[in-house]
């Protein structure tokens, strides 16, 4: 686990755009992975002109990175004890109540995907986030499956950080892994009312930016995949009343015992064949409607501009 450049570079937009990491968490204790002369370049790109970082100043790790951000407390919570982390807690079960509504800023920069009971994860960090404060995330998108428990879905953040859990969205972006990356805007499945689907190549990864605005109990209201949603309040059901899909299959299975074995023969070659044939059809008419790349109907470009990623 660790800041590479592009989550500095995030969290430098994130900073320069307001975020408070005054009293900062981090999932799990990060390393501060970039060279100096990295971290030097980055931080005049973003327009910050403090004293650089150094490696030497914590043992590697990234407090004295986030002490540029204005940092003056930082903890580190973790389930084991073998990283140095401050609080020793398993994020698989409810976080201490001491805990809750403290920090600014919740960082997980490569946790998340990594602790089998998510939900609970992520409603700890919801939780320790304090009202007016940010619960910023880096996590796995794209093509890295094995990396840890999960990969995840725009649509799973903007659902989990949404109002009727007590935040506010403010960021989505995406980014494929090497320094030079192209940076795009996500956009919400319920607003371009359509999945916004990525196919691509290279490792990508999820920035989300989320502002806790009030203090509710996280979950007490379910989460649903917008499309569904939308789908089931417009009340669009599938009427089929008429049919009985298990008297369908009865019949099927009747007529195709009362075949002779050469006719059985014949129709297994030629359900086989009209099955290939579908299988190839839907194959290119998939790839013709959800093309490789990133799709400007869902994913707008952003650039650096005055020390914040903004739209091109």
């Amino acid at each position: 686990m660790g800041f590479d450049v592009n989550v500095i570079k995030y969290l430098l937009s994130c900073y320069n755009g307001g975020v408070s990491f005054k009293n900062t968490a981090t999932l799990g204790r990060q390393w501060l992975l970039p060279s100096e002369r990295e971290i030097d370049r980055t931080l005049t790109l973003f327009g910050i002109k403090k004293s650089r970082p150094t490696n030497g100043e914590s043992d590697g790790y990234c407090d004295s990175f986030l002490n540029i951000l204005g940092a003056q407390s930082i903890q580190s919570i973790d389930a084991s004890t073998y990283e140095g982390a401050t609080i020793i807690h398993d994020m698989n079960k409810p976080i201490n109540h001491e805990l809750h509504n403290r920090f600014t800023a919740t960082i997980d920069a490569g946790s998340l995907e990594h602790i089998y009971n998510f939900t609970q994860a992520v409603s700890n960090c919801m939780n320790m986030t304090k009202v007016g404060g940010h619960f910023l995330g880096i996590h796995p998108a794209n093509n890295q499956m094995g990396h840890g428990f999960y990969q995840f879905s725009p649509e799973l953040f903007f659902r989990i950080f949404s109002k009727i859990n007590g935040f506010e969205l403010k960021e989505m972006l995406i980014y494929e892994s090497f320094p030079t990356t192209k940076w795009y805007r996500v956009l919400d499945p319920n607003e371009v009312m359509e999945r916004v689907i990525l196919l691509n190549k290279r490792v990508t990864f999820l920035a989300v930016k989320a502002l806790k605005i009030e203090s509710v109990n996280v979950y007490e209201n379910s989460i649903q995949q917008s499309d569904y949603a939308s789908t089931w309040a417009r009340g669009d059901v599938h009427d089929d009343k008429d049919e009985n899909p298990n008297a369908q299959i009865i019949l099927k299975n009747r007529l195709k015992s009362a075949l002779p074995l050469p006719m059985k023969k014949i129709y297994r070659s030629i359900r086989g064949v009209l099955l290939d044939l579908w299988a190839s059809y839907g194959s290119s008419r998939n790839t013709s409607r959800i093309k490789m790349g990133f799709n400007r109907d869902y994913y707008k470009k952003v650039i650096i501009k005055n020390g914040i990623f903004t739209d091109e």
